[in-house]
Order: C-alpha cells, then structure tokens, then sequence
C-alpha cells in the first residue's frame, strides 16, 4: 500500500479549496512565504494545476516508488521520499530567490517531488531490472517512467520547435535544476543498493 503517496494526494486535494485564501493571507509577509516555502507541495491553487501533479504526476511516480521498488527496504523508499523533498524545497528557495516571475514567493505544487524522483526510478529500472519480477501492473512500470519523462523533456522540445526560450523563468528550468541534484544524489545510493542485491539466475545459465 502506497501510504505516502495516499496521504499526500488526500492533503492535497482536501487543502486545494483553501489554497488561494492560504496564499491570499501568508503571502505578504515574510514568516508567511517561508510557511508557503516548507508546505508547497501540497499548494496548488487552480484544480488543473493540482490535478496534473497529483494524478499524471506524484501519483505515478509515488506508487513507483512506493510500491514498485520493493527490492529497497521501506526505509530507503521513505527516505528516497525525504531527499525529493529537499531537493524540491532548495530549487523552490533557489526560484524564489532568482526568479522575479514569482513576483517575490516560493514556487508552489508538487512537481519538484515528482521530478525529483524520476532519476530515481530510472535508475532503478536500469540496475534493478535482471531481478525485478515484471508480473500484473508492475509491467506498466517502465510505461509510467516514460510518461513522467515526457512531461520532463516536453517543453524543450517545444522550444527548440518554436524557437522559444523556455529556459529563462519558467518552469522547466525548475523541473531540470530539481532532476539534475536529484541525480547527483541518486546514482551513489541506488549504485550501492545494486551492489548489495544478488541477480536474478537466468534458466539458461543453471547448471543441469
């Protein structure tokens, strides 16, 4: 049972009413953007906005993570869940601080996460796959990677199409800033978590 990402999908669909009244009062003070700053992924204040990072988005790559890589511990998953979050929280501080489209506040939903652990779990399909058991819907595993890959790599493909620079205050950059530390973080521990697991014996290889 995803239980993370259960609990996070409820909070943030129960929360969206209120966001807009949440960003309408915290918003001009300081103390307020910092609150805004440690509780952005469960901000979204427009439902379109709350239901493409939460259904397409975390609620794909939380149930990957969760429940689908199940070769780590629960603690690793949890923690891997821990280090999207800061991952998420330093590119939102970053934005905040660099990006004058924000017009001075913390980039809010929950795409930070979801982008976060996507080198996650590609990483974990490429080093895990001679041992994972692909039965019933962990088939549609490497399915779901893409999709989320897809939304990653979309507008740049669109801007090198239009010719449009998508990479100045937008959010792609933060979408790529939070992929690329994700990454750094990622290879080392996955790395040694696939040292540490036995392969899969191939029929082929027994000796009869």
């Amino acid at each position: 049972m995803p239980y993370v990402t259960v609990a996070l999908l409820l909070i943030s669909f129960g929360f969206q009413p209120y966001a807009q009244g949440f960003v309408a009062k915290w918003f001009p003070s300081q103390n307020g953007r910092i609150i805004m700053l440690f509780l952005h992924p469960i901000i979204h204040t427009r439902a379109e906005h709350l239901l493409c990072n939460m259904i397409y988005g975390f609620g794909i790559v939380g149930v990957l993570v969760e429940s689908w890589m199940t070769l780590l511990s629960r603690r690793v998953r949890y923690g891997i869940f821990f280090i999207c979050y800061l991952v998420s929280l330093g590119a939102s501080s970053f934005n905040w601080l660099t990006n004058p489209a924000l017009g001075g506040h913390p980039a809010i939903g929950s795409s930070g996460i979801i982008f976060s652990a996507l080198p996650f779990t590609i990483l974990y399909y490429l080093w895990f796959s001679d041992r994972i058991e692909f039965t019933r819907l962990s088939r549609l595993a490497p399915l779901g990677i893409g999709f989320v890959s897809a939304f990653l790599i979309a507008p740049f493909a669109f801007g090198i199409v239009t010719l449009d620079d998508l990479m100045a205050g937008s959010d792609a950059r933060l979408h790529l800033f939070v992929v690329f530390f994700s990454s750094i973080v990622a290879f080392p521990l996955l790395r040694r978590y696939a040292k540490r697991q036995p392969k899969k014996e191939h029929a082929g290889r027994r000796s009869h």
